[in-house]
């Protein structure tokens, strides 16, 4: 018997599809009369409190499309209208009706206090516009009330919350006042906590000016970027912002105006002890020679590239850096030097291609094109240095012209295959 009971229970048939979207369709159009019951009942609660304004803003809240929608709505179907659980509500309004008791008392800190608890709240709820407009508010009595430190924090939650909502510029401007504020009065680890903001959002201001081509603009902001770094005593994000502008001085054409913020980069990283930094540094300073036609300062920073490369077993730095080399041994018509260099990278391209199984490499190199490319490289590589070979014997060396001719010997060394 109690197996019968078992087995009944087990196989109790799955309600229909269909059945089970009207329950669910029930289910939440009993949640929307429960909640318009629940808000009206409140609004007028309100309302006979004697709070008006407090009415006005709670009634918009709860009024209103949801923040976020649902992507598998129709796009002609209207807007989803906003759920907020009773609790919630019962919170809203006693923020608002907190900071409306403190505007009529003339107890400031009770408004400051119940705005920024609704914008904090709104913040989390993936509201950030609703949670600016009660930051605004925030700012706005601490404006009227001299109260810096209030304004101070206004200041710094706009910023941030102008941040996450992708407007960098607004934020910026935000933390700068922020920065200011603090500088008046002379809060210095307030001013670092603005700087430490300003370093980031400069950084987006600055690659949204590059991406749109605007270099100069760029330039700008990454000067701020490095000036706020050195304001909130972060070295690693100014090495890091010194990189950033001196590459986009590279790309702007003025290499030598690049120099002394890679070598900035280059010091910071060293005082870090950030060799993968350090070696970063130096593809960028070798670059700026190469682009003012120093050979063997490039040269040098190439080498040492290399070498740092090797320590951190960075496989991707080190193709890049063969790569250079190689290249720049073939221009000043070194070809030993350059075969060696291109071989190198072959083999490192080759290696990283078979570990990963011959498909997309992890960009540094290891993928089946790239082998083929560096394979490429070695077999031009190998012709210009028997090329120099052969014309050095045709041109002044009449016995290893002979052996050539004679004895199949190849100039320079090993018999011709």
């Amino acid at each position: 018997m109690q197996a019968v009971a078992t087995g009944a229970i087990a196989a109790r048939p799955a309600m229909p599809p269909r059945k089970a979207k009207l329950r669910n369709k029930a289910m939440r159009g009993s949640a929307h009369a429960q909640q318009r019951l629940d808000r009206r009942s409140l609004c007028e609660a309100i309302l006979v409190g004697g709070h008006v304004q407090s009415f006005i803003d709670f009634f918009y809240l709860t009024h209103r499309p949801a923040p976020v929608q649902d992507e598998t709505a129709s796009a002609d179907a209207p807007p989803a209208e906003i759920v907020v659980p009773a609790e919630e509500m019962a919170f809203m309004r006693a923020r608002l009706e907190g900071a409306e008791d403190g505007r009529q008392s003339g107890d400031t800190a009770a408004i400051y206090a119940g705005y920024n608890a609704l914008a904090k709240y709104f913040q989390d709820s993936r509201d950030p516009r609703t949670g600016v407009y009660f930051y605004e508010k925030c700012l706005e009595v601490a404006r009227v009330t001299h109260d810096r430190r209030g304004e101070m924090a206004a200041n710094r939650s706009l910023g941030a919350a102008f941040d996450r909502m992708g407007d960098a510029a607004a934020a910026a401007a935000y933390h700068e006042r922020h920065q200011e504020l603090a500088a008046a009065e002379d809060g210095d680890a307030e001013a670092r906590a603005a700087a430490a903001e300003l370093v980031g959002v400069y950084r987006k201001c600055a690659e949204g000016k590059e991406a749109s081509g605007d270099y100069r603009g760029a330039i700008e902001l990454w000067q701020k970027s490095v000036q706020a770094a050195r304001t909130a005593h972060d070295r690693r994000a100014e090495g890091q912002a010194c990189y950033r502008l001196g590459r986009t001085w590279i790309e702007l054409g003025e290499p030598l105006k690049a120099l002394t913020h890679l070598e900035d980069f280059e010091t910071a990283a060293r005082e870090l002890d950030d060799l993968e930094a350090q070696g970063q540094a130096c593809a960028a300073i070798a670059a700026a020679y190469q682009a003012l036609q120093n050979d063997a300062q490039a040269l040098q920073y190439l080498t040492r590239q290399l070498e740092l490369a090797g320590r951190t077993q960075d496989v991707a730095a080190q193709v890049q850096a063969s790569s250079s080399l190689g290249a720049l041994h073939a221009r000043r018509g070194e070809h030993a030097k350059a075969l060696d260099m291109f071989t190198r990278r072959y083999a490192l391209a080759r290696a990283v291609a078979s570990a990963g199984g011959g498909g997309g490499g992890s960009g540094g190199g290891g993928s089946s094109e790239s082998a083929d490319a560096a394979r490429c490289a070695v077999g031009v590589a190998q012709a210009n240095e028997m090329l120099e070979a052969y014309t050095q014997a045709v041109t002044g060396d009449l016995k290893a012209l002979l052996d050539w001719k004679c004895n199949r010997v190849r100039p320079g060394g090993g018999r011709r295959r």
